[in-house]
C-alpha cells in the first residue's frame, strides 16, 4: 500500500476551479499503479 499526501493548497486551487478533486486523485492512483511493477 501507498499512501501520498495532497498539500492543502494544492487542494483549495483544484476546488478552486471547480474540478472533482476526488476524481482526479482516482486516475492519479490508477497511472502510479500503472508505473508500479
Amino acid at each position: 500500500a501507498v499512501w501520498i499526501r495532497v498539500p492543502e493548497p494544492t487542494k483549495i486551487k483544484v476546488e478552486a476551479q471547480n474540478l472533482p478533486l476526488r476524481t482526479g486523485l482516482h486516475a492519479a492512483s490508477h497511472a502510479i499503479l500503472n508505473l508500479v511493477p
